[in-house]
């Protein structure tokens, strides 16, 4: 009680200025607020790109980790790497059910498999597609029979790795950015992140199959034979045939 009744007495001996109710007018109170907006409009795409950034060197940290997976299976196979082709047909960004095993065995962990944040249908590990076996998230290109891909233009053609004592530059794992006229497009970096068009399928099925660059694709990660793996530009990348019938599924690297 006695506290109380210092309390009310220090209350009523305090003299508060006479603008003190009234320190932010309401023009003072939306001109905050505008500048609290404009501020975060500005630092927002900053932090959006920073986390693709992110995204891309742990894209690139699985990819790498793959390619070691193939190293240490060609060391125990008198230097072959994995076949490339699916359980039915021939597309870069599937294998078949025994090689996807394998990259698991030899890598440790499916979590190595794929780019990390890629959207569904894509998940970490892989799915499984059948008839065909497993898409990756990676476009895999080694192990192909090069008398299946003869007729494809020297223009659109590209060479498939057999045995790890070719030349270390050769692409062997690639992010996608890949297109075909069914129609579906996968763009996995864009400046702020996935492309995704009017939706959450990462492979745009109403894209009407635009190419990956026309998505607003900013690049990818490339993996080559030696276990490199560097960041390529959009501007850099050159446009390759990913099956043997011309008009199924294109890539870019």
């Amino acid at each position: 009680m006695v506290l109380r009744i210092a309390l009310v007495n220090f209350m009523g001996q305090m003299r508060f200025p006479k603008h003190f109710g009234n320190a932010f007018t309401l023009i003072e109170l939306l001109v905050v607020v505008a500048v609290i907006g404009i501020l975060g409009g500005l630092l927002l795409p900053a932090l959006v790109a920073g986390k693709e950034k992110a995204r891309r060197v742990a894209c690139r940290s699985n990819l790498r980790q793959m390619l070691i997976a193939v190293q240490l299976y060609a060391d125990d196979h008198q230097q072959q790497i994995p076949p490339g082709p699916s359980n039915q047909g021939d597309y870069p960004p599937m294998v078949s059910t025994n090689t996807w095993r394998l990259f698991i065995s030899y890598g440790g962990h499916k979590k190595i498999i794929g780019c990390p944040g890629l959207p569904t249908p894509f998940s970490v590990g892989g799915y499984s597609f059948p008839p065909y076996g497993y898409v990756l998230g990676f476009n895999y290109l080694g192990g192909r029979d090069p008398a299946v891909w003869a007729g494809v233009p020297a223009a659109k053609s590209w060479i498939s790795p057999r045995k790890a004592t070719e030349s270390g530059l050769l692409p062997l794992l690639t992010d996608l950015n890949v297109w075909s006229p069914e129609p579906q497009s996968v763009a996995s970096h864009g400046k702020y992140g996935v492309i995704l068009e009017g939706g959450t399928d990462a492979t745009n099925p109403n894209s009407g199959g635009k190419t990956s660059r026309e998505l607003g694709a900013a690049g990818g990660n490339l993996g080559a034979l030696d276990g490199s793996a560097v960041w390529r530009r959009i501007e850099q990348m050159r446009e390759y045939q990913l099956s043997t019938n011309a008009n199924e599924l294109r890539g870019l690297w």
